[in-house]
């Protein structure tokens, strides 16, 4: 039987840890506020929390493969622009 990771904020591509029990959701922009100066605030979210956006962390090898593929188009939109 495989072990297959729960999907919560810990292991989801989005979180990001400020302690060992919680962190802050980046899926979506800050919530911008208005009080003495503008503001904007990721949610804070506990590890073990979840949600229906969930996204597994990449491994190295999906980084380096999705650098390039930005690479790669950057420069082929480059490359049109100089016909």
């Amino acid at each position: 039987m495989s072990k297959e990771k729960k999907q919560t904020c810990k292991e989801c591509r989005f979180y990001k840890q400020y302690s060992d029990v919680n962190g802050s959701c980046r899926r979506f922009p800050p919530i911008v506020t208005n009080g003495t100066q503008m503001r904007g605030y990721f949610p804070i979210v506990e590890y073990d929390d979840w949600c229906g956006e969930f996204e597994a962390k990449l491994d190295a090898d999906e980084m380096i493969d999705i650098s390039l593929l930005k690479s790669l188009s950057r420069g082929s939109r480059e490359f049109e622009c100089d016909k």
